[in-house]
């Protein structure tokens, strides 16, 4: 018996996911249903969630699920932000990963789109995003 994970945000919540057919959306949900070894599911995902609120409240919650693999989705809000602290992503993101590979979870992440061709991103932001 496997047990599956989803951290993050928005993304990992489901917002914007156009299936219809299923009550559980989002990518976790997607894995879970084509992974039939992981029997258990968790999303503690939440649609506004910064990096920060994932490692103080979200990590707590996925630890108590005792996960195999955790799928990881956040920043996008953090970097969206007046207060964008890129220091305090970093630590907030190495301190979930960290904790959870020391239990033995496998960590997947993903990367997003260019957040600059659908949104118009402050100048700071935008030269960090290289068109491919």
């Amino acid at each position: 018996m496997h047990s599956l994970v989803v951290l993050g945000d928005s993304v990992g919540f489901g917002v914007g996911d156009e299936d219809n057919t299923h009550p559980n959306k989002g990518v976790g949900a997607f894995l879970h249903r084509s992974l039939p070894n992981f029997t258990r599911y968790a999303n503690h995902s939440r649609p506004g969630a910064r990096m920060r609120e994932v490692f103080d409240v979200q990590l707590p919650k996925a630890l108590e699920n005792d996960p195999d693999v955790v799928v990881l989705i956040a920043g996008g809000n953090d970097v969206l932000r007046q207060n964008f602290d890129p220091t305090d992503i970093y630590w907030s993101m190495y301190g979930t990963i960290t904790t959870l590979r020391q239990r033995g979870v496998e960590v997947l992440t993903m990367k997003l789109h260019d957040p600059n061709r659908k949104i118009r991103l402050p100048k700071r932001l935008a030269v960090c995003y290289i068109s491919e």
